[in-house]
């Protein structure tokens, strides 16, 4: 999904991409703002389109936040994830009902809303 300046200003849903290996050099920082706004927000999109490897560190720190999120009553949603990156966060605990996976941010975004996102879109997995 190309940026999108709607999404930017959205006060109730926050996308987050994730760029490059996620390892634990990042996952601190990240962990951090993630944290810092989830408090704002009903739902978080964490995009892992570009993410071709995390490690047991990083996938522990989505573990927390997505753990925090369920806490808040903040919807969270993974987006785009590959078959190994999804492998390493279901084993560290970001699963149901903490997290939920989609294959776009644009499903995700219309799940956390409550609306219906495009016919492309709805084809989009819907297993967590």
């Amino acid at each position: 999904m190309p940026y999108d300046p709607a999404l930017a200003i959205d006060r109730d849903v926050l996308v987050y991409r994730i760029t490059g290996a996620f390892f634990f050099g990042a996952a601190a920082a990240i962990g951090n703002v993630l944290d810092g706004v989830a408090d704002t927000r009903k739902g978080i999109v964490v995009d892992f389109t570009a993410v071709p490897f995390l490690d047991s560190t990083a996938a522990n720190v989505l573990g927390r936040v997505a753990a925090k999120a369920h806490r808040q009553g903040i919807k969270l949603f993974i987006t785009g994830a590959s078959p190994a990156v999804r492998r390493a966060l279901l084993t560290h605990g970001v699963t149901k009902p903490q997290a939920r996976y989609r294959e776009t941010i644009e499903r995700a975004v219309a799940d956390i809303k409550g609306t219906q996102a495009t016919t492309a879109a709805v084809a989009d997995e819907t297993v967590s």
